[in-house]
């Protein structure tokens, strides 16, 4: 079974028993002498170290999405507002403004919608983000 090489450390844990768990489409069960050699609580405990890995990939693409929806929603806000403006140095701040908010760090993004009624909401959302990075750039 050819599977890609993913970035993260627990991959070639996640490979293994991916590859003990699904042999590849030539191979029966019947005949597999991998899977025969395992002791059941060894796959048990590799399917439930794959499983917290593939929560982990779970939160990382769920959160991208939620970020990337949240950045399109303010762009999508700020622009009508910015239309009419045509003096070049507000023109400026409003593309560099533009700049963070569809590149730049989502902490910087976030940090304007903090309020005392929002920021309960917001520290949250950071936590997950920070969770995220932990997940995605290293353990």
């Amino acid at each position: 079974m050819n599977l890609p090489n993913p970035p993260w450390p627990y991959s070639v844990e996640l490979r293994r028993t991916i590859g003990i768990v699904c042999p590849g489409p030539d191979t029966s069960l019947a005949r597999d002498h991998k899977l025969r050699t395992i002791e059941g609580e060894v796959l048990l405990q590799q399917s439930r170290q794959a499983t917290k890995h593939m929560d982990d990939l779970a939160i990382l693409v769920l959160f991208s999405v939620f970020e990337s929806e949240v950045r399109q929603r303010v762009l999508e806000t700020v622009d009508p507002i910015v239309n009419d403006i045509t003096h070049p140095v507000i023109l400026h701040a409003i593309q560099n403004a533009r700049d963070t908010i569809e590149s730049g760090s989502f902490f910087k993004v976030l940090e304007p919608f903090k309020r005392p009624e929002t920021s309960d909401l917001i520290e949250q959302v950071n936590q997950i983000r920070r969770y995220r990075n932990w997940v995605a750039h290293g353990r």
